[in-house]
């Protein structure tokens, strides 16, 4: 436990993405995706 609070968030997604493969990958895009359509939807 001790050792992920020392990593910091984006290295942390980084490790996950990694172990989770491809679909991992796809998984992020289109999470970053939706909140990137979330942030210009309020604009």
């Amino acid at each position: 436990m001790e050792t992920l609070k020392q990593k910091s968030r984006e290295h942390w997604e980084e490790d996950e993405i990694r172990q989770a493969g491809p679909m991992g990958v796809w998984d992020v895009v289109a999470q970053k995706l939706e909140h990137l359509l979330e942030r210009l939807e309020k604009k």
